[in-house]
């Protein structure tokens, strides 16, 4: 698994990242969140996304392409794991209020 770490630009409450996949590959994004921020992950691609909060807990399952708001409970660094069964190229974006 490749991991690389993501921070919001300053004054900035949104991240979309480029980035492309080898078959069978799990990249993972590493984000800082505080404690109550409402988190949206959403995708362009034949993807699928995971979230885990600080403690691997799994708080999102997403293949569907459709965001879900989530709220974290508690601050730390939250993982996104991105996987597919074929190569492509896809988009990531993160918006956290």
């Amino acid at each position: 698994m490749t991991s690389r770490e993501l921070q919001f630009p300053q004054g900035s409450n949104g991240i979309a990242v480029a980035d492309s996949l080898k078959a069978n590959q799990v990249m993972q994004y590493q984000l800082w969140l505080g404690a109550d921020q409402s988190v949206t992950v959403f995708h362009e691609g034949a993807i699928a996304v995971e979230v885990y909060d600080p403690n691997g807990v799994l708080l999102q399952d997403e293949r569907d392409g459709n965001p879900k708001s989530l709220q974290t409970a508690i601050g730390g660094m939250y993982q996104i794991r991105v996987s597919s069964e074929a190569p492509v190229d896809f988009q990531l974006f993160i918006d956290a209020f």
